[in-house]
């Protein structure tokens, strides 16, 4: 029985365990090859941080990991540069958006032998990208795009703050987009004055599309099919069919769900974003 992936977001880790992956490659095939600007978004603990290490993945070629999902032989596998953008890690907090933002991006270019040294987040990701791309086109995945100001949004100056900072950051991805292979955003909201929206008005918003609604999250179809041997422990255990016990957690996950999306409801409409 493969073990429960639970808190995990590295597909690697996924294989090297043999944790159960419910396997999204079709979805991230179509994404792949009909499109180039995306953004995504989910509420927190939805897949997101999952989805994105995994397009990373295959941007980065590692086509072994990949032996026993669908996209093995579906795509011609070849090496990207990615910058990998992850908000919930990055020490924003601790150094300040500006500068831990420009750290980060400095990290990566020297994981690439690139010296970047600009002292601005947005001119280091300028020079990030065009660097890199002098010799392929570069992945730009960024998970959590909106952390930072989710993070403060009871604060409103500091969020302000951090929203002029992206606002900035993200508009200097307006005149960048032939040097890009693809362009992957995350969030949990749509803030529309952040930019991100205006100046990148070619993204194609995913969120409610139905073509891409089951490319995060798990489907009760995935659930049999992937969980059946968990879910017939746990139906034993309790001596109830898998069916009931089936429809207890998801009486529970709608009543979360619906908490949790009344709360950021009520947030979002007494800022001012």
């Amino acid at each position: 029985m493969k073990k429960l992936p639970i808190g995990n977001q590295h597909f690697k880790q996924f294989i090297d365990e043999d944790l159960i992956y419910v396997d999204k490659t079709p979805l991230i095939h179509k994404l792949l090859t009909e499109g180039t600007y995306y953004f995504l978004s989910r509420p927190r603990r939805f897949g997101k941080s999952l989805l994105v290490d995994t397009l990373k993945q295959i941007l980065l070629g590692n086509q072994d990991l990949f032996k026993d999902f669908w996209i093995y032989n579906k795509i011609e596998w070849k090496k990207h540069s990615v910058i990998h953008l992850d908000f919930s890690i990055i020490a924003y907090q601790a150094k300040g958006l500006e500068q831990a933002l420009t750290e980060e991006l400095q990290k990566i270019g020297n994981e690439y032998d690139l010296s970047i040294r600009s002292d601005n987040c947005k001119d280091a990701f300028r020079d990030l990208i065009e660097g890199l791309s002098k010799t392929e086109k570069v992945a730009v995945l960024i998970d959590e795009y909106d952390k930072p100001i989710t993070d403060y949004i009871t604060d409103l100056s500091k969020a302000n703050e951090h929203r002029e900072i992206l606002r900035e950051f993200y508009g200097g991805l307006k005149f960048l987009g032939d040097k890009l292979r693809i362009l992957f955003i995350t969030g949990i909201a749509k803030f529309s004055k952040v930019s991100l929206f205006s100046v990148l008005n070619n993204l194609d918003d995913l969120t409610l599309q139905p073509t891409y609604a089951t490319l995060t999250g798990i489907t009760h179809k995935e659930l049999r099919h992937y969980f059946e041997a968990h879910l017939q422990k746990v139906a034993k255990k309790l001596k109830q069919p898998v069916e009931k016990v089936l429809g207890t957690y998801k009486k529970c996950m709608m009543a979360i769900h619906g908490m949790v999306s009344n709360l950021f409801t009520i947030l979002f409409q007494s800022s001012n974003f």
